[in-house]
């Protein structure tokens, strides 16, 4: 069975990726260019364990050389719930 740190403190070695996008362009008549921009990357079980799941709202604040991710505490509407159920007429 996995042990989980009961501080709530854990430390992840992540790695800043990139990503192409497509610029936004003035002319329709000029090649769309790519660029890079950062990327970082958050998956797997622990974020479960931490308590981010599937459907959450987050907030993340940032600072030189810090990113911060946090629950946003707000209460639940149709779009953010998580059902199988079809909706209603």
């Amino acid at each position: 069975m996995k042990e989980i740190n009961n501080t709530g403190r854990g430390q992840r070695k992540l790695k800043v990726y990139y990503r192409s996008v497509v610029q936004k362009t003035i002319s329709i008549f000029i090649p769309r260019p790519y660029k890079d921009v950062p990327e970082i990357r958050l998956c797997g079980n622990w974020l479960k364990d931490i308590g981010f799941d599937s459907g959450q709202l987050i907030m993340v604040t940032h600072e030189m050389n810090k990113i911060v991710i946090t629950l946003r505490e707000e209460p639940p509407t149709n779009q953010n719930l998580n059902t199988t159920s079809p909706p209603t007429a």
